[in-house]
C-alpha cells in the first residue's frame, strides 16, 4: 500500500490562485483587445509566387526566386495542444491568427534567405497560406541551435 501526505499552505495556495487569476485576465484582455475587424483588415493576399516574396521583400528579406519546399498539412481542429498553441502565440503577436483555418488545409512555402541578418548563419522564412490568405510566418535559423523568430527583420544598434 503506497500513502502519499502533503502539507497544504493556505498562504500559498493563495498566491498560486491570484497568479493563476491574472494570467487568466491577461490572456483575455489580449484575446478580447483584438476584434475580428481588426483581423481581416490584416489579411494579406499569398495566392501567388510574386505576392508572397513582395511581402518578403516588404519587410525587408531577400529570397531566393523559388522555395525550396512546399507542404501542405492539416491544421487540427483546435490549436490547444503544443507546438501549435505556442505557434499561434507567435503568430498571433505579428498581427496573424491561425485559428480561423483550423480543420483546413494549409500551405507552406519554405524560401532561402539570401541576407540573414545574424553574421551570415543560413536562414529560411516560412509563410503558411490558407485559401490565398497569409495565416502565418516565421523566420528559422538552420544548424545547431537554430532558432525560430516573427517575420520582422531584426534591425542593426
Amino acid at each position: 500500500m503506497f500513502v502519499f501526505t502533503a502539507k497544504f499552505h493556505r498562504r500559498r495556495a493563495v498566491i498560486f490562485v491570484l497568479l493563476l487569476g491574472a494570467l487568466l485576465s491577461a490572456a483575455i484582455l489580449f484575446k478580447s483587445s483584438r476584434t475580428e475587424e481588426d483581423i481581416q483588415n490584416t489579411v494579406i493576399s499569398a495566392e501567388t509566387n510574386e505576392a508572397r516574396i513582395a511581402y518578403l521583400t516588404q519587410l525587408g528579406w531577400e529570397v531566393k526566386s523559388e522555395p525550396v519546399e512546399i507542404l501542405q498539412l492539416w491544421l487540427p481542429e483546435t490549436l490547444d495542444a503544443e507546438p501549435f498553441a505556442s505557434y499561434n502565440m507567435l503568430q498571433l503577436s505579428q498581427g496573424f491568427d491561425m485559428t480561423p483555418c483550423c480543420g483546413h488545409a494549409v500551405t507552406r512555402y519554405t524560401y532561402t534567405v539570401t541576407n540573414p541578418p545574424q553574421g551570415g548563419v543560413p536562414c529560411q522564412a516560412n509563410l503558411y497560406v490558407c485559401e490565398g490568405a497569409l495565416i502565418a510566418g516565421d523566420i528559422v535559423t538552420l544548424g545547431s541551435g537554430g532558432t525560430r523568430s516573427s517575420l520582422a527583420y531584426p534591425t542593426q544598434e
